[in-house]
């Protein structure tokens, strides 16, 4: 985030993440999706390709990387797997929405012009 970027202290946030997260459940639910299953990996193998002698470690964050469809897929994004996003620069100017994804730690970047390269750069850095 940049200095320009609104900052909440730490209750604040936690008002806003849980407040955002019930609305886009809430909104969810007004769009006919009641149950969104959320499939559990931790079944899945990948010793037949990283070797035999591999073992799973479940460290960190997980990283999702998907294409939207829709706002719907934002919404579940953020719901149920409390993702963050990369977006272009424009979001910043929606009005609410621009906010809202600064507050989540969105990362923005420039697709197009002279600083597009540079942008990309440092979005790359900060994943």
């Amino acid at each position: 985030m940049t200095s320009s970027d609104p900052k909440l202290d730490d209750r604040r946030y936690a008002i806003f993440t849980y407040f955002a997260r019930w609305g886009n459940y809430f909104m969810i639910m007004l769009t006919g999706y009641k149950n969104v299953e959320k499939k559990n990996l931790d079944h899945i193998c990948y010793k037949k390709y990283l070797g035999e002698d591999w073992t799973p470690k479940w460290t960190g964050a997980p990283t999702l990387i998907c294409n939207h469809r829709s706002w719907l897929d934002i919404m579940i994004g953020y719901a149920y797997f409390n993702a963050c996003f990369v977006g272009k620069t424009a979001v910043k100017s929606i009005p609410g929405v621009g906010r809202c994804a600064v507050l989540i730690g969105s990362i923005f970047v420039t697709r197009v012009g002279k600083d597009a390269a540079a942008s990309r750069a440092k979005t790359f850095e900060l994943i």
